[in-house]
């Protein structure tokens, strides 16, 4: 028998032994469920893993299909305009007779009808035909046509179409809050997105559309790899919406990608302040193969577990492998992204070729690429096709610029290369894409090739030709109507569609003839380069002259073609017939000239001929002078011992004056270079024939005083424009009876010259020059139009530096196009009275200034005397310039500011000094 204790601790004991066990087998539930829930999750993840993976397997090879455009029925954003406009928009246009130009550069043999409906081209057909006068009749019983356009004859194209633009991330006017067309945390960055930045305020998409530019490729700028571009319609919808810009809007499947890359002096110079990036182009390869090889890593990860799931058929425990830093690049060796790369130099198109060769990837387009014309068959070799997106103009501002040659589209074309121009903007103004085909077929690019490399072949480096680019049924409704064939010097869009809606709406006029194409300038015969042994010759006779625009011979005064006999350099004869003057038995050099015209040699001002070759290698001349020295300052301005003098770092013979002189400009205006740094006070210009090696082409070492007011000369002792304006009159009035140049200013015998463009400091400057007497000039004048009569009123000059409205900066943005009706710059002064000089703010357009003053005045209206003025005798005589009273002329085959014109010969001083004079003659630098 136990005792009652005993019997107590049993019980004690067993209900212990019972808890334990209770909690065991709780514990082993528990236990249990965690296994069971864990094999769930695990499962259920996995599940994940593979059903999002196997989607990724699925199209991670496949590419963006071409779309078959006769099975397009709608145009998604043609709906956006359309549902926000309260009147509706018209279901069908029709724009009847007028003559396509289509994405192919070829032109319709006969009047064409087009018909649009809901933003896409339902079909083009012959005007006046039994199909186009069926469809019309029935759409007509249907009431189904709300808009009827007669072209009257005039040349129709698709929109035009941009290839390499930074608008919208590069928003005019420039400000610090809305520039983001470069991202600087490193030279790789292509997870960036345009898109992401896209500013649907830039004015500069309504200019775009005015100039009949429809479609843009919006790219990243200057890395070594950028990141992702995205195309853009020039059209911001009603919802402001950026993403209804896009041209892929609501497009299903797969969409087109484009990326940027870069070479050369871009990615190595935005760097050069950071210890860690490239610095040579080795070093810009290594990190391009690097970046590729973890990119190629991330491929072969991608395809081992897509093997690995589809193949063996097993559970993934891993997600599929993707890096936000390294996708584009994945996607862009899959060949899912076209690569866009800027590329000048011969070698660095060789570099990435040779790396695209190693990692197996395409390079689609070549922009820039100024000197592939050097290399066409290395890029023909290629297994594939590149698309060459260059310039017609570019030239000279940077090393690998400096080979590049006005002739380089005819010679693409030559090689069967394919040929885009596009401008770079803001490089160029995106308005300005069409004058980059016309001076490209000016020289030498046929009229259907410059047509297509804006328009189809645009689009086909784009992939993107099955919507755009031409005018054909299913394609968007991009049109462009013209007032003139558009290659012809001052076409301008009269009507305007993006899709169907209505961008620029101007009136048609009747047209009784149809303007061809210009042409091209002819190549030289052997006969015309026999021709030039008459070089140096101060006795000439020429035959053939039509016109004369040089105010020192006159004028003729009919239409028959008259002589022009210049005898030991002086003009004895211009009449219809100078035989009475020689003898037919004399070997008097004799040129005939097939419809010649006289004009005087051109005078411009220059951002800096005669100092450098290359504005950004300062070793190649002068130098240039920017604030940043001695805390932003180099020499106190407000001494005047310290105004430096052009004159004193003149370089003879240079390359840019060589080619200046060959295009017709005998004398150039310099003052010391600026560069793109901030400077209140420049120095004194000096003025120089273009076509000497010693001072004895000097024209006047002392020019101008030449003084930036505004923003760009802001600096130290100036940081305000207020404090510009108060240090100008103090020097001035201080100096006003001392022998420096700050005295002859202020005594008016040396003109100021103040570069400026705004509207509101010319308003200052007209106050300081009724205040203190002085002669003012203004250089830049971009809004001065505003005070045209008060210029004019005050005998105050404009010399235009540029013409063309960009609206780049601040001080600019109330300039005129000429645009959609807008007017312009030149004809508001020249209308007012004003003494107007035209000239260029960039060295490298400076050889173009007889095309591209024909191209303001044709676009302002202006005639040709008149323009011939502002590159000639008005600029002698605003800076108070005289030159050589012996005979210095132009004498040109057609009218010399027109596309297809061309030199016959360069008269300086009565000398016969070129005959058909080489645009791009030979150069030994080390000569």
């Amino acid at each position: 028998m136990f005792a009652a204790s005993d019997l107590k601790d049993r019980k004690n004991e067993l209900f212990k032994f019972a808890l334990l066990w209770a909690f065991l087998l709780s514990l082993f539930v528990f236990i249990t469920n965690i296994q069971r829930n864990t094999k769930i999750e695990v499962n259920s993840t996995r599940q994940r893993f593979l059903s999002e993976g196997l989607e990724y397997c699925k199209t991670k090879d496949q590419i963006p299909k071409m779309l078959n455009t006769n099975e397009r029925k709608t145009n998604p954003r043609y709906e956006l305009f359309a549902n926000g406009h309260s009147d509706g928009f018209p279901s069908y246009t029709i724009i009847k007779n007028g003559l396509i130009i289509d994405g192919d550069g070829s032109t319709s043999e006969h009047k064409m009808d087009i018909f649009i409906r809901q933003g896409l081209v339902h079909s083009v057909m012959r005007s006046g035909s039994a199909s186009s006068t069926q469809l019309e009749d029935y759409l007509n019983s249907k009431n189904a046509i709300t808009s009827r356009i007669d072209a009257n004859n005039h040349y129709i194209t698709p929109g035009l179409v941009e290839m390499h633009s930074h608008i919208g991330i590069c928003s005019q006017p420039e400000l610090k809050g809305n520039n983001d067309m470069f991202e600087t945390m490193s030279p790789v960055t292509p997870f960036t997105r345009t898109i992401d930045a896209f500013n649907i305020g830039d004015p500069a998409i309504q200019l775009a559309s005015d100039s009949g530019v429809t479609a843009a490729l919006i790219l990243p700028s200057a890395n070594l790899i950028s990141g992702e571009g995205y195309v853009f319609k020039m059209m911001v919808p009603p919802s402001n919406s950026v993403e209804e810009m896009l041209v892929q809007y609501e497009d299903t499947g797969l969409k087109q990608r484009w990326m940027k890359m870069a070479c050369g002096e871009n990615p190595k110079r935005r760097y050069k302040t950071r210890p860690e990036a490239p610095k040579s182009r080795m070093g810009l390869g290594h990190l391009f193969r690097h970046t590729m090889d973890r990119a190629k890593v991330l491929k072969n990860a991608q395809d081992a577990w897509c093997d690995s799931v589809l193949q063996d058929k097993e559970m993934p425990t891993t997600a599929f492998p993707l890096d936000d830093e390294l996708n584009m690049l994945v996607d862009l060796m899959r060949g899912k992204v076209l690569s866009n790369a800027h590329c000048y130099e011969t070698y660095d198109i060789e570099t990435l070729l040779r790396h695209a060769k190693e990692y197996q990837i395409e390079i689609n387009a070549l922009h820039h690429s100024l000197d592939a014309y050097l290399i066409p068959k290395i890029i023909k070799d290629q297994p594939y096709n590149i698309t060459l997106a260059t310039f017609a103009s570019q030239w000279g501002f940077k090393k690998e610029a400096f080979q590049a040659s006005v002739f380089a589209p005819k010679i693409l074309e030559k090689n069967n290369l394919s040929v885009v121009l596009t401008t770079d903007h803001p490089a160029l103004p995106q308005q300005s894409l069409l004058s980059q085909a016309q001076v490209a077929h000016h020289y030498g690019l046929s009229a259907e090739k410059a047509i297509a490399s804006i328009t189809g072949e645009a689009a086909k480096g784009l992939k993107l030709d099955d919507r755009f680019g031409y005018l054909r049924k299913g394609y968007d409704a991009d049109v462009v109507i013209w007032s003139d064939h558009p290659l012809q010097m001052g076409a301008k869009p009269l009507k305007v569609f993006i899709d169907g809606v209505p961008a620029v709406d101007l009136p048609i006029v009747a047209k009784s003839e149809l303007a061809l194409a210009p042409k091209s300038i002819p190549e030289f015969t052997d006969e015309e380069i026999y021709k030039r042994e008459l070089e140096n010759s101060s006795t000439v006779l020429f035959t053939g002259v039509t016109a004369s625009y040089d105010t020192s011979i006159g004028k003729l005064p009919n239409s028959e073609p008259w002589e022009l006999f210049i005898a030991n350099g002086t003009i004895v004869c211009f009449q219809s017939d100078c035989s009475e003057l020689y003898s037919t038995n004399q070997k008097i050099p004799k040129i005939h000239l097939e419809d010649g015209h006289i004009s005087p040699m051109l005078t411009t001002l220059t951002p800096s001929h005669g100092l450098n070759e290359m504005n950004l290698e300062s070793s190649t001349g002068d130098g240039i002078l920017m604030e940043a020295m001695d805390d932003g300052q180099l020499g106190d301005f407000r001494i005047p011992d310290n105004i430096p003098i052009a004159n004193d770092g003149l370089q003879f013979g240079s390359v840019h004056l060589i080619r200046a002189f060959a295009t017709g400009i005998g004398n150039i205006i310099t003052p010391p270079a600026r560069g793109e740094g901030k400077m209140f006070m420049a120095g004194v210009s000096t003025a120089f024939k273009s076509n000497s090696d010693d001072f004895s082409s000097v024209l006047k070492g002392e020019v101008a005083l030449h003084i930036t007011i505004g923003d760009m000369g802001k600096q130290v002792f100036v940081p305000t424009i207020s404090s510009q304006i108060s240090t100008l009159r103090t020097v001035l009035i201080k100096n006003r009876n001392e022998d420096n140049f700050y005295g002859r200013a202020a005594r008016n015998e040396l003109p100021l010259a103040i570069h400026t463009n705004n509207k509101d400091v010319m308003l200052h400057l007209l106050r300081l020059k009724q205040e203190l007497g002085i002669y003012i000039i203004i250089v830049g004048g971009i809004e001065s139009h505003l005070l045209a009569t008060e210029l004019a009123a005050n005998n105050v000059p404009v010399v235009v530096s540029p013409w063309q409205c960009q609206r780049k900066y601040w001080d600019e943005r109330r300039c005129l196009t000429g645009l959609a009706g807008q007017g312009s710059l030149l004809s508001s002064l020249v209308k007012a009275g004003v003494k107007t000089g035209l000239s260029s703010d960039d060295d490298t357009k400076v050889r173009l200034l007889l095309h591209d003053s024909g191209l303001a005045a044709s676009l302002a209206g202006i005639s040709k005397n008149e323009i011939i003025k502002m590159i000639s005798t008005n600029m002698e005589e605003i800076f108070n310039l005289t030159v050589s009273k012996s005979p210095s002329l132009i004498i040109s085959e057609g009218f010399p500011l027109a596309y297809g014109s061309r030199i016959a010969a360069l008269i300086d001083g009565g000398t016969l000094f070129k005959v058909y004079p080489d645009l791009e003659p030979a150069i030994d630098l080390y000569s």
